[in-house]
This record gives structure tokens, C-alpha cells and sequence, in this order.
């Protein structure tokens, strides 16, 4: 396994909040029984998954991460022939350039048969953030609500990670989700994770 995915630094509450929420979106669907996952990473998510009953497999350009399938997302000629009821990419697409997002996205398309699961990082320079977290009533879910507000829109300076990042400029949120919906996606719900709103999950389907 490629460790740097596996320091306690990389391993946050925040990441693992993340975690939940994806696996907390796929289980809520109903007939998902093939899942492939984009950028597994530790596979944690893959792994879970798995255990939980569904078949997963696992796509990276990466060796390192000992995926089922070797390969770049905006490169079809790549990519399996298989499809996969729902497709899951978390915080992937933003490590490819944004001229290469609407390729990404039609190559999704094309892998999934049913829906698609997103998380793409959402800055926080420049944008108020509020979240509120209750625990009203006993035997009850919790009631979170966040909302963003993107403020001061600041440019974005590539680290040798992410080429772009949803809130920077040039790339508001609803440029994301147009570009998501030109690629034939119905988008059925998005929003900022409550408790790490630095991830955006957005759910798609076919």
C-alpha cells in the first residue's frame, strides 16, 4: 500500500467525516450492486465498501496504489470497457487540468451505468463558511446545515496538486455544476460537507 495515504496527518477526522459521508450517499441508493472507485487511495472507502456487500473495483494512474485497473480518467483509450453501476471519484478530478474536466466527466459517463459520486475540494481563502450542528431530540439524527459564501474569489496558484479549485477564480460552483450538467449528468443533489466543508460532494445520474 502507498503509505503517504496512511499518516496520521493525512488520516483527519475531517478525511474521515469524508469517508462517511461517501459510503453514507452509495448505501442510500437503491440497486447498486457494482461500484468503481476513481483514486482509491488508502482504499478505505473501496474496502468498506466491499464488506458491505457490494462489488467494487478500483481505477488509478498510479501503480503504487495497486488498483484493479491502470489508467488516466481524462484518457479514454485507458479506461476499462467494463461499467459499473455507480462510479465514485473523490477529490480526483482537480489533480487534472480544467481543460481536461469535460473529457474526465464525458469518461465518467461512459464507465457508469446509473450515477455518479463526486467530491471536489472547495477553498477556503476568500469564503465564510457557516456551520451550525444540533442534537435536538433524543433517538433522533443530528440537524447540520452549512452554507458558503464566496466572498473574496482569489486566484489559484497550482502546488503541484490541484490545477484548480471550486471557489478560486475563474471556478465558481455554478461553473462546476454546468459543466457537470453539459455532460449529460442530471445532478439530483450537491452541497459542502458539514463537517469539512474543504470537500463538496455532489451526486449524479446518468
Amino acid at each position: 500500500m502507498f503509505t503517504p495515504y496512511l499518516t496520521p496527518r493525512y488520516l483527519n477526522k475531517r478525511r474521515w467525516i469524508s469517508y462517511w459521508h461517501q459510503i453514507d450517499e452509495v448505501s442510500a441508493l437503491k440497486n447498486i450492486h457494482s461500484i468503481l472507485e476513481v483514486g482509491p487511495g488508502n482504499k478505505i472507502v473501496a474496502d468498506a465498501l466491499g464488506k458491505m456487500g457490494y462489488f467494487i473495483k478500483t481505477l488509478d494512474n498510479d501503480p503504487r496504489v495497486q488498483p484493479d485497473f491502470i489508467g488516466q480518467i481524462e484518457k479514454a483509450k485507458t479506461l476499462p470497457d467494463q461499467r459499473f453501476d455507480l462510479v465514485l471519484a473523490s477529490e480526483v478530478l482537480e489533480h487534472i487540468p480544467y481543460a481536461e474536466f469535460p473529457s474526465a466527466l464525458r469518461n465518467l459517463r461512459r464507465l457508469t451505468k446509473k450515477y455518479l459520486l463526486l467530491t471536489l475540494p472547495y477553498t477556503s481563502r476568500g469564503t465564510f463558511k457557516p456551520y451550525f450542528h444540533a442534537h435536538l431530540w433524543p433517538f433522533h439524527k443530528p440537524i447540520s446545515w452549512s452554507k458558503i459564501f464566496n466572498l473574496f474569489p482569489r486566484p489559484h496558484i497550482f502546488d503541484n496538486q490541484h490545477y484548480w479549485e471550486i471557489g478560486k477564480r475563474g471556478y465558481p460552483l455554478k461553473k462546476i455544476l454546468q459543466a457537470i450538467a453539459n455532460s449529460d449528468f442530471t445532478i439530483i443533489k450537491h452541497y459542502p460537507i458539514p463537517e469539512n466543508l474543504y470537500h463538496y460532494l455532489i451526486l449524479c445520474k446518468r
